[in-house]
């Protein structure tokens, strides 16, 4: 995709490690946060859905963590990988790097904390009786998630420099996002409005996970590979663009 990459991976590997080093240490309970952030939201919703308004799907608690652990990871890196090109701007102005390395990194160290949480979430599932063959297609799940994350992650890291606002539109987005990719409700095939709901690509990836996790079924193959595709598609476009913006960037963040 972009050799910069691939020729630049030691300092990538290296602020990886480096990143998360520092949050691990920086936050007092260490990487056991990264566990009981997405715990702790889980019971506030789960208070709300439950005992407020009293509605709630079977096998509630693990439905709602695998939404939450799964928009966490996506929001997050569309968060902080958006913006990282912009919040580099110090260094990208002192020494030469290619400015894709950026929300790469991000994009890196925000999967392995998901993977964390999310090996966390599958060994307590696992005891509770859900372990199932159909695990074993987790991990293409995942990877389609990975590619979709990324691809759209450059896109936002390319815009931002220029439209600065679209930053704070992100946050907003994410907020509707919440509310529409089916992390507190479940929406059924037999739903009117289900083609039109699954065609929120995380609505879909949501499903797949609970599919696999929580009824033992395989994923829809062709549903990942479109939006892996996606993902794929957007990297490319988006890694030329910004290589073709590498000296105009540091002029404008």
């Amino acid at each position: 995709m972009n050799m910069g990459l691939w020729n630049y991976r030691e300092y990538i590997l290296y602020s990886v490690r480096a990143k998360l080093l520092s949050e691990t240490i920086r936050n007092h309970l260490g990487i056991l946060w990264m566990v009981l952030e997405p715990i702790m939201r889980m019971f506030v919703y789960y208070f709300v859905f439950v005992y407020l308004i009293h509605r709630r799907t079977e096998d509630f608690t693990s439905f709602l963590l695998i939404g939450i652990i799964a928009f966490t990871w996506f929001s997050k890196t569309l968060t902080q990988g958006g913006n990282s090109i912009s919040a580099s701007g110090r260094l990208i102005k002192q020494l030469y790097l290619p400015k894709i390395i950026f929300p790469t990194i991000t994009s890196l160290v925000r999967t392995i904390e998901f993977l964390v949480v999310f090996l966390t979430l599958l060994i307590y599932l696992a005891t509770q009786g859900y372990l199932s063959v159909s695990w074993t297609a987790l991990p293409g799940v995942i990877f389609a998630q990975f590619l979709f994350i990324y691809g759209i992650t450059l896109v936002m890291a390319c815009i931002i420099p220029f439209i600065p606002d679209i930053s704070y539109i992100i946050s907003s987005l994410m907020t509707a996002l919440f509310f529409l990719s089916g992390i507190l409700f479940e929406v059924k095939p037999s739903n009117p409005k289900y083609d039109l709901f699954m065609l929120n690509p995380l609505a879909k990836l949501l499903e797949q996970y609970r599919l696999i996790i929580l009824q033992g079924s395989f994923p829809e193959w062709l549903s990942l590979v479109y939006i892996g595709g996606s993902g794929v598609v957007m990297a490319l476009v988006v890694s030329q663009i910004i290589k073709k913006l590498e000296f105009q960037l540091p002029r404008i963040v």
